[in-house]
Parts: C-alpha cells; structure tokens; sequence
C-alpha cells in the first residue's frame, strides 16, 4: 500500500512539473528568441513576427512568475520592442505594470520617462506632459530629466523636430536679448 502511495505521490509530483510553468524552460525559450531577434544587427528593420513573439515570451513568463527578479527586465524589453514595433499601447501596458508592482525596478525612471514617450507617439500631448511632470518630480537627478523639464517650461511636448529646433532657436535669441 505504501508502493502505491509513494507512485502516485512521484506521479502527481511530475504531472505538477509537465503541466505548471517551468521558469528554466521560459527563460530557454525568452534567451532563443532573443537571439533570433537580435541575431541579425546589421538589419534595420525588426522582423515583427519574430518581436510579437518575443514579446509573447516576456509577457507569458510575468504572468506565470509575476514576482521573479527577472519579471521587471522582462517586462521592460517587451515593452522596448513594442514601441520600436511601433505598439505603443502595449509598451504603456508593460510599463505601467513595472511601475505598478516593481518599484525597486533598477530602470523605474526609464519607464516613467518612457510613458511620456508613448503618450506622445500615440498624440495623447495632456497625458504626455502628465507623465513627463511625474517623471521629472520622482527622478530630478535622472540624465533624461534637465531636457524633459526644458521641454516642459517651453511647451514643447508635441512639436515635430522641426518645430523644437525653431523653439529652441527662438528662445536662446530671447535669452540674449534679456541679458
């Protein structure tokens, strides 16, 4: 009776392992895709499906290890290649859920910053400026944060290149004439 309690204990046990996420394995996978995605760095175009899979990958393993160490870094490289796939919407969703329950997160300020950017991508400006303000209040010491309070002061959150160069040009010939 104790041979049969003792299989199906080593039965149950490697049914929980075959059936549950297995972090080694995710990590294999993320670390495969990762390499074929980043595998040819003389292209300049991102292959899209290889990125939506990649981001796939990142997002199934915070969801199955919402508390790993490496849920954060994970989240955060979904996020990157969703906005450089041009899916602002998604790198908002990673971002903010870094923020939200990563709040140790080595790269916080980046994320905060970076949801000025989405919002700017997507023509959302009020949210832009929001996320910019919070930003430069949370981290004043960040190297992004002199430029994004620059551009706070001079309204310049949703101007095409073009239009900030003009900003800045007039606004440095202001700034001689009142000295």
């Amino acid at each position: 009776m104790k041979r049969i309690a003792l299989a199906f204990g080593i039965l149950g046990t490697m049914a929980m392992v075959a059936c549950g996420p297995n972090r080694n394995k995710e990590i294999q996978q993320i670390e495969q895709a990762e390499a074929s995605l980043l595998g040819n760095v003389a292209s300049v175009v991102m292959d899209t499906t290889l990125g939506a899979q990649t981001i796939d990958l990142y997002l199934q393993f915070a969801k199955d290890f919402p508390n790993d160490s490496l849920t954060p870094e994970y989240l955060y490289r979904a996020a990157d290649i969703a906005f450089n796939m041009g899916n602002e919407q998604k790198a908002l969703d990673c971002f903010n859920q870094i923020i939200d329950n990563h709040e140790t997160y080595r790269n916080l300020g980046n994320c905060y910053f970076m949801l000025g950017e989405c919002y700017s991508a997507l023509g959302q400006y009020q949210e832009a400026k929001e996320a910019y303000g919070e930003f430069v209040k949370l981290f004043p010491d960040h190297p992004l944060a002199k430029d994004t309070r620059y551009q706070l002061e001079h309204n310049m959150i949703g101007l095409s290149p073009e239009e900030m160069l003009k900003a800045v040009i007039e606004n440095a010939a202001l700034a001689e004439e009142i000295q």
